[in-house]
């Protein structure tokens, strides 16, 4: 008898193919829109893996004069086997505003409250000096601690900063960008539209879930410092950092990484700081983060084949 055990998660790494089932109702979410049309999720999804997450089939009996345009919001709870996020959602539901996941009884699956709609992203900075690895001096920074949770895959282009400047300071004396316990699920865009001459992006304890190049691209090669800790990220792609060859900082320390491409960090030549801590595939780190070669060589030795976090036993 073969038994899987996976870290963390119980999923199945198939071909699988994502259908839900639909009991729809109105719902109170407690937000200003009052009760909304969802649809609740009643199967237990045991399908779903990261590499296959995207809904192709939902069934269910809509209420009288409703139909799929007229949901606004998707829901489950005690849905045991559910650990990532289903995709391809809007799809079906193309209006959906609130997807409110409760916990589950493997991964906890943090109640979340999203906005699908043309929202306006506003943020406020807290304008301060931060001391970051690698910088001899502090740095002027935008530091925002107010949660931004109307940011979307779709919509996460900043569209209005407000925050009073310290004296003789402005929007160009700007270095680092923090967002610090922050539920924001995806970076946002157009810092640069505001922020011309950022060097450093810290994000700490937040929502972060995935992470690609377009979300770096617009810092280009002013960008030498990044970090990502204590969130939520679970695979590191191959050409993440393709625009930023001049990052001489990274740390990626206590996510829930399970899988890095060995070939993320080859086009970085100015490397001197990496530390990746905390996470799934790596727990310890036996390197001093100024050891970058052999940090590096780790993580190859021990995050670059997810079978490594299935045992079989007989």
């Amino acid at each position: 008898m073969k038994i899987l055990l996976l870290f963390e998660i119980f999923t199945a790494l198939s071909n699988a193919q994502v259908q839900i089932t639909c009991e729809y109702e109105f719902k109170d979410f407690s937000i200003p829109d009052g009760p909304i049309y969802a649809c609740k999720i009643l199967n237990d999804i045991q399908d779903l893996s990261y590499e296959n997450r995207d809904v192709i089939e939902v069934h269910g009996v809509h209420l009288p004069n409703k139909n799929d345009g007229d949901i606004k919001g998707i829901w489950t709870e005690n849905n045991y086997h559910l650990t990532y996020f289903p995709r391809k959602l809007t799809k079906r539901f193309s209006n959906l505003k609130v997807i409110h996941y409760n916990k589950s009884r493997f991964l906890i699956l943090l109640e979340i409250y999203i906005s699908f709609s043309s929202a306006q992203i506003e943020i406020t900075c807290h304008y301060e000096f931060i001391s970051l690895p690698l910088f001899d001096h502090q740095i002027y920074t935008c530091s925002i601690f107010s949660n931004v949770t109307n940011v979307t895959y779709k919509t996460r282009d900043i569209t209005a900063m407000k925050g009073q400047h310290l004296p003789g300071k402005t929007n160009d004396d700007v270095k680092g960008f923090l967002s610090d316990r922050n539920k924001i699920i995806y970076p946002v865009h157009k810092l640069t539209k505001y922020f011309k001459n950022l060097e450093a992006i810290k994000h700490r304890q937040t929502y972060l879930v995935d992470i690609t190049n377009e979300d770096f691209e617009e810092f280009a090669t002013k960008l030498v410092y990044l970090q990502i800790s204590k969130s939520y990220l679970e695979k590191i792609q191959k050409d993440l950092f393709i625009y930023n060859p001049n990052l001489k900082g990274i740390d990626l320390s206590n996510n829930r990484i399970i899988k890095f491409d060995p070939k993320v960090f080859d086009s970085l030549r100015n490397l001197e700081y990496l530390t990746v801590e905390g996470n799934t595939c790596i727990k310890k780190q036996n390197y001093d983060t100024n050891d970058v070669a052999k940090v590096i060589n780790q993580i190859k030795s021990q995050c670059s084949d997810i079978s490594k976090f299935v045992i079989l036993f007989t």
